[in-house]
């Protein structure tokens, strides 16, 4: 029954999107269709973790992390349309995670240590810098969820080389429901819009730093992970056959290109995890 478990958020991201193509305009099914994405995000942290939903550790945070992500992804896609307003939106919502994971709620109970606020920053940094490159590669889909496919991987294989099972389960969990959202792609065009990307994003970075608080070994992986960032880069030099078939060779050169720094990232935990 394990597998059904699994196939979940797969089922939701794809069922919904695709529904919603077909029981509504064009225009609304771009729009709306990535927030089935995010429901099978979050379903697949609730059937696979079964936190507690008082956010009371990191791993908890994770899943609020995403509800956020959900409700901040929708409003871009959906009502916010000035550039100014969706920085800063996303900027907010970065900010406030980074502090969530920092102090732990909103309200400071004990001021964080130095490290705590570097570790922070770098967070915050490291997500936002992301943001900025995804908003660039969403406009060729395979790419940006060639890279999403890999970099959900390489949390999943570094939580598990630590021993961290709860965000091992839910970057699977977001992984399901990201190769749900890609076969909609593929076959019926929905775009890859916030709603979609977001909260994929949220289970990235909140699993990391989930990860790298109780680990510090992570930390190296994680930001050598992050490298797969400009696998395209390296992609989009090699030489090419021509024709439809072209398109495949792309994204196996790019998955090939992006697991590099990703192997990397786990062999280099591994090693400092066990040395």
């Amino acid at each position: 029954m394990s597998w059904i478990i699994y196939a979940a958020p797969f089922l939701v991201a794809l069922i919904g999107g695709v529904g919603l193509k077909f029981l509504t305009s064009p225009e609304r099914a771009a729009r709306w269709s990535g927030v089935a994405v995010g429901a099978g995000v979050l379903l697949g942290w609730q059937l696979l973790v079964d936190p507690a939903w008082a956010p009371k550790t990191a791993h908890d945070r994770i899943g609020h992390m995403v509800l956020g992500a959900i409700l901040i992804s929708t409003a871009l896609d959906t009502i916010v349309a000035r550039p100014l307003w969706r920085g800063i939106l996303l900027g907010g919502f970065v900010v406030g995670c980074a502090w969530l994971s920092v102090a732990g709620g909103i309200a400071v109970r004990a001021a964080p240590s130095l490290m705590a606020l570097l570790g922070g920053l770098a967070l915050a940094g490291a997500w936002l810098g992301t943001i900025l490159k995804f908003e660039v590669l969403r406009g060729h889909a395979a790419t940006a969820q060639t890279i999403g496919v890999v970099l959900l991987g390489a949390v999943c294989a570094i939580a598990t080389t630590v021993g961290d099972a709860v965000v091992a389960k839910s970057s699977l969990g977001a992984l399901s429901a990201w190769l749900g959202h890609v076969v909609a792609n593929r076959v019926f065009g929905l775009p890859v819009t916030w709603a979609a990307l977001l909260p994929v994003l949220a289970v990235l970075f909140g699993g990391a730093w989930a990860v790298s608080a109780s680990h510090s070994a992570a930390i190296a992986g994680f930001a050598v992970a992050l490298l797969a960032l400009f696998a395209d880069r390296t992609a989009r030099r090699i030489p090419m056959p021509g024709g439809r078939i072209s398109d495949i060779f792309y994204v196996l050169a790019l998955a090939g290109m992006a697991a590099i720094p990703a192997t990397l990232a786990v062999i280099i935990v591994a090693a400092r995890h066990n040395p």
